[in-house]
């Protein structure tokens, strides 16, 4: 097979549009692909160059993807654009637990990350003040039953425990602990008892060797007790995710109502940064394409130069939330945005991103919460 070449900013430019504008599918026959990630569409593997792209579905779009078997067809009202074929699935996806289940099928994720559901319920959702965005606030956290006890949280992780388990024996390195957002007063010591038994499972089936090798990311609301932090590494924890979403003020404050002060989740970020160190210590993602481009990039300035690692995402429309019919920005806008932000990456010296690792989670998109 000829090795692929680089991608440019022609096959960037068409990796955004298919998000961006969304795709018309057309499928030859029975679909070859499965995923148990309801928010995550097709994910194709350009032919020509080292790019990935998700798609995601939009009926009224001009752009058509046409599926035979793994073979993936990009055109534009008739005109072929590009070729690939469907992102192949991680070997570790089709690893077997003790009762003969695929791993795949006993808990969401990706090829790159496994998600541990932990909180059940979003508080901000539940006070009536969800993320405009978010549409699993709206929906899956909306229908998740009453809230759950500690031990009630530890018994429903049990089988994707031992799911992760068998995965990261078979090749992931990766393990995002997420779920809905915790009310305040369970935000400290709550959460670390959480944590603790979540990682007491994990270092009970595996050696210390392989534990070490696995990047364990808790994606929370910030802690009012910024010393949790020091509990949270001291259990093998790599890093924190808390996310920014929206950077400027006054769009923080009208779509995210129910995150409260973002000055508090500033300071919990660089408090963060102190324990599990600079530009990967803690993470934090901003949705590109829901408010203005100055007021982002000013903010993504100002949170990369305090060394938290900023990863861009696009917006996508994700029903049920109360934003599912606003369209994405055009894809020009999105180009820009991520070559300025790619600038200040290089002035704070970090890696410019190329064109294949722009948006370089967008085939990887998660739950934004």
């Amino acid at each position: 097979m000829a090795e692929k070449r680089k991608a440019t900013k022609k096959d960037e430019f068409l990796k955004i549009r298919l998000l961006a504008e969304g795709v018309r599918y057309e499928v030859e026959g029975q679909p070859q692909w499965f995923t148990v990630n309801k928010f995550t569409d097709v994910v194709v593997v350009f032919d020509n160059c080292d790019m990935v792209a998700e798609t995601r579905e939009n009926p009224r779009s001009r752009l058509t993807v046409s599926i035979d078997g793994h073979d993936v067809t990009i055109s534009e009202m008739g005109e072929v654009l590009d070729t690939g074929t469907l992102q192949p699935t991680a070997p570790w996806r089709n690893a077997l637990m003790s009762d003969g289940t695929k791993v795949d099928y006993a808990v969401f994720g990706t090829n790159g990350t496994r998600f541990i559901d932990t909180f059940n319920r979003c508080f901000a959702y539940d006070s009536g003040k969800g993320c405009k965005f978010c549409g699993a606030g709206h929906g899956y956290y909306a229908e998740g039953g009453p809230s759950l006890s500690l031990s009630g949280i530890l018994q429903r992780a049990e089988r994707p425990i031992e799911a992760t388990v068998v995965a990261i024996e078979h090749g992931l390195r990766n393990v995002l602990l997420i779920g809905g957002a915790a009310p305040p007063e369970q935000r400290d010591q709550f959460t670390t008892d959480l944590f603790e038994g979540i990682m007491n499972r994990f270092r009970a089936c595996l050696d210390d060797d392989l534990l070490s090798q696995v990047a364990f990311t808790p994606s929370v609301y910030p802690p009012s007790d910024f010393g949790q932090f020091h509990k949270w590494k001291a259990l093998s924890i790599n890093a924190v995710e808390m996310d920014c979403q929206v950077m400027d003020p006054a769009y923080f404050k009208a779509i995210c109502p129910g995150r409260g002060d973002q000055k508090h989740w500033f300071e919990a970020q660089e408090a963060a940064v102190e324990v599990f160190g600079r530009n990967g210590g803690c993470a934090a993602s901003v949705i590109l394409g829901i408010e203005p481009m100055d007021g982002m990039l000013a903010g993504v300035e100002e949170r990369v130069s305090k060394g938290v690692k900023i990863t861009p995402l696009m917006y996508k429309p994700f029903p049920p939330s109360p934003m599912t019919a606003m369209q994405p920005a055009t894809a020009e806008w999105y180009q820009e945005a991520f070559g300025k932000i790619s600038e200040i990456f290089v002035r704070y010296g970090l890696p410019a991103m190329d064109g294949a690792e722009r948006q370089s989670r967008l085939a990887e998109q998660t739950i934004y919460v």
